[in-house]
């Protein structure tokens, strides 16, 4: 009886059932009918058949293997041959890892995994290597930093098993680096000497270079200027060894280092060309992420709209990918953007779902900065209490990041909480050690870009003038230089508040212009309607009466926008009640607050 006659037969006696295939495919209708006829077959038939089964693949794909590998490595481990299991494994958890099909790649690469222990040849040890460190990432991109974290402990004591001394160092420094995202750098100067001793003795110039760049990872939060240097030889090393992927993870590394030492110019030159590289290596939780620090570099260049097309490109991968912290990070950016704009319904929405994320991963950067722009949003709706919370909970979470800018940047919210409760002296002992030290200046140049305005709010408030136009032309020319503009708008706005109390109405007229034109194109509502309302009262002591109508007008538009986007009446009314958004609205005879209460 040949072939077609047998499955004729089983056909008819409603055994199996011919598929709707190109090729000529069958299948069991039961399944218990199918595990009857396999349990009844001696285990050497069954693996003879399994391996003619897989043979047969081989020889109908030719080359073309990965779409079945799977299925390859499932005939091979049932008919015995682990060796040939373990790479078609391999390959199955490679498939699977790059269409980011993080569990299915996870099963693959743990069957392999141990289909490499059972084997135990040395031969095997470079795709080991490879595997663990591909399955590391997955682990990665999924968000599992911990998980990540033993992958590589396991891979080192495999390592450490077969004598493999550039397995271990890989292993070690895979680790090293998964442990530096996390923060965890204490007592860690021993195993970073070691794998940099393991990378020079291993002739591999890929792990000399990650040994390099994971110290720059272990020192990046608590020393950035000597963490830049680290980068910057990681970067050489990697240029002059032809190793783009590690280059590009320099510049991304190298450019964050820069934005905290305030060199914000060369870092989003650095940045554009990490973005460049990330893509066309197509690494796209890379791209993500250099999306998300393009968006912030934006921002604070005070170009919204490249901004938020940026960060909207990285969340839709990192959706996409199924990546939290890429969404985490762009999400931060979008939240940043969202605030200035005045839509605090969104804010809010931003936030929830940005803190679920930034608890599921446990990085306190997502948390602290969250609860940062929650405690500006709160403030700018005049509700202090739940401001002062947000505050409180942001300091928890920044200060372990051993950041000299975080302190500066919380303090000045919190000052600025204290301000619109008028408590002017305690606002001024938090901020008076950031105010005249130069050393703390500089050392705190990322927060004061981020929140330094209130220095000079507070001066204004006191009378202190001097000191609040010295700090402002300091921090102005540096913020121009590097042409963080976003960051000096509001600088801009009360340097102008400034000179026109001490007398110098046409130069407060520049600073108020300038700060008009920024918040344009920065999209900073919550901003503008202050500056317009500047200016019309500017306008109004020369007698220019048209010119501060007009000022008055533009500045009661972004009022009405921002107050009929708030959808708690709670809060709008708080909004509604600021003293100087009441002041701006009087102009129009309250008739658009009271629309809107």
């Amino acid at each position: 009886m040949n072939l077609d006659s047998s499955l004729t037969q089983l056909e008819m006696a409603q055994l199996v059932r011919r598929l709707t295939d190109p090729d000529l495919a069958y299948m069991f209708k039961h399944t218990l009918a199918q595990e009857s006829v396999y349990e009844s077959m001696l285990k050497s038939r069954r693996g003879e058949l399994h391996r003619a089964v897989a043979q047969a693949i081989e020889n109908v794909r030719g080359g073309q293997l990965e779409q079945d590998a799977a299925m390859l490595a499932w005939h091979y481990e049932r008919a015995g041959q682990d060796d040939k299991a373990f790479t078609y494994a391999a390959l199955a958890g490679d498939v699977a890892a790059r269409a980011y099909a993080h569990q299915e790649a996870l099963m693959f690469y743990d069957r392999a995994l141990a289909l490499a222990e059972r084997l135990k040849t040395p031969e095997l040890n470079d795709r080991v290597r490879a595997i663990n460190a591909n399955r590391g990432r997955v682990f990665e991109v999924a968000g599992q930093h911990l998980a990540a974290i033993e992958n590589y402990r396991q891979m080192i004591a495999f390592a450490q098993r077969m004598g493999d001394l550039a397995m271990e160092a890989d292993g070690l420094s895979y680790l090293l680096t998964a442990q530096g995202i996390l923060g965890q750098t204490q007592d860690t100067d021993r195993e970073l000497n070691r794998a940099l001793e393991l990378a020079r003795q291993s002739g591999d110039p890929a792990l000399v270079g990650r040994a390099l760049w994971n110290i720059g990872l272990s020192i990046r939060f608590t020393n950035p200027e000597r963490a830049a240097d680290y980068f910057r030889q990681t970067l050489e090393h990697a240029r002059a060894n032809h190793l783009r992927e590690l280059a590009a993870y320099a510049l991304t590394d190298l450019a964050v280092e820069l934005q905290f030492t305030g060199e914000w110019r060369e870092a989003h030159g650095h940045i554009l060309q990490a973005l460049e590289e990330f893509r066309a290596l197509d690494n796209q939780p890379m791209i993500a992420n250099a999306l998300g620090m393009l968006a912030e570099s934006y921002h604070g260049r005070g170009e919204a709209d490249p901004a938020r097309a940026a960060a909207e490109e990285g969340y839709q991968i990192s959706q996409a990918i199924e990546n939290p912290w890429g969404m985490g990070y762009n999400e931060w950016s979008l939240l940043a953007l969202d605030l200035q704009l005045g839509d605090f319904d969104r804010v809010f929405g931003r936030a929830e779902h940005l803190l679920a994320v930034a608890g599921a991963l446990n990085v306190s950067l997502f948390k602290g900065m969250t609860h940062l722009h929650l405690a500006r949003a709160y403030g700018a709706l005049n509700q202090i209490e739940l401001a002062q919370a947000a505050v409180e909970q942001a300091d928890k979470f920044l200060s372990v990041m051993n950041l000299p800018f975080w302190p500066v940047a919380t303090a000045a919210i919190h000052a600025q909480v204290l301000l619109e409760e008028n408590k002017l002296a305690q606002a001024r002992a938090l901020l008076e050690p950031f105010w005249h030290d130069e050393t703390n200046r500089q050392a705190s140049i990322m927060g004061l870009a981020l929140a330094g305005a209130i220095i000079p709010e507070l001066a204004f408030a006191e009378g202190r003038l001097d000191d609040g136009l010295e700090f402002c032309d300091w921090l102005i020319a540096r913020l121009e230089q590097e042409e963080a503009r976003g960051y000096a708008c509001e600088l801009y706005y009360f340097r102008g508040l400034i000179r026109d109390r001490l007398g110098d109405a046409n130069r407060a007229e520049q600073d108020l212009h300038r700060a008009a034109a920024i918040t344009e194109r920065a999209q900073n509502d919550l901003l503008r309607w202050r500056v317009q309302a500047a200016l019309a009262k500017l306008y109004a002591a020369r007698g220019e009466t048209d010119r501060a109508q007009a000022a008055r007008q533009r500045a009661v538009e972004p009022v009405r926008t921002i107050a009929g986007r708030i959808s708690n009446p709670t809060w709008r009314a708080g909004f509604l009640q600021r003293k100087d958004v009441a002041e701006v609205l009087k102009s129009e005879g309250d008739r658009i607050g009271s629309a809107l209460s």
